[in-house]
């Protein structure tokens, strides 16, 4: 397996940027030619610098595509990702090419103590350092789910509508529900052998 989709596997943290998870050049060609014409896609770069500059993005890749009222400060976003109106993110965040994320996403912050009780959990800060949310390359994500700080969406996985995430996703899965639990694998592992080769160049 290549590189690009082994990197992500170490729990991140503030101080130890990642990048977003990359698929292959070829498709990224290959999506680039089938989804805008190229004089749209002229417009679309000369407006993406101020888009990241208006919502503060550590970086924002070729042909994202946004909705309205937006939070997505210190994200760093892959190529031809989505974010729906009304998405809310916290913390450091990073999306990988070609995710879809749909309106009203928000990512949670973990950061209350809830173990001591002498402490309110008011009060009760974390000292440690926030971790990174990480969600991969190819993540659908539907309408109005809700995420924990510090969870990793595994590349290719589908997460529905209205469903709380507070663990990690492994990858090519399809979870849904409060809290989210898995419903089934996106892919047989004959799939997802392909899908790797396909988009990472890997053996699965």
């Amino acid at each position: 397996m290549n590189n690009q989709a082994t990197r992500h596997n170490k729990r991140s943290h503030e101080d130890t940027p990642i990048s977003p998870m990359r698929v292959r050049q070829e498709v990224i060609a290959r999506v680039r030619k089938s989804y805008e014409s190229p004089r749209k896609s002229a417009v679309r770069r000369m407006v993406l610098p101020y888009v990241a500059w208006k919502h503060a993005v550590k970086e924002l890749g070729e042909g994202f595509h946004w909705g309205k009222d937006m939070g997505i400060k210190n994200a760093r976003i892959g190529r031809f990702a989505y974010v729906g109106p009304g998405a809310r993110f916290s913390g450091t965040v990073v999306v990988g090419d070609l995710t879809m994320i749909s309106a009203n996403f928000a990512i949670i912050g973990n950061d209350h103590e809830i173990a001591s009780p002498e402490t309110p959990a008011r009060i009760a800060f974390r000292t440690s350092p926030r971790p990174v949310t990480v969600i991969e390359s190819d993540v659908w994500i539907g309408r109005g789910v809700m995420m924990l700080e510090g969870v990793r969406i595994g590349r290719g996985s589908v997460i529905g509508a209205g469903a709380v995430v507070c663990h990690d996703v492994p990858r090519y899965s399809v979870v849904g529900g409060v809290p989210a639990k898995l419903i089934k694998p996106r892919f047989d592992p004959g799939g997802i052998e392909r899908a790797e080769r396909y988009l990472y160049g890997a053996d699965g």
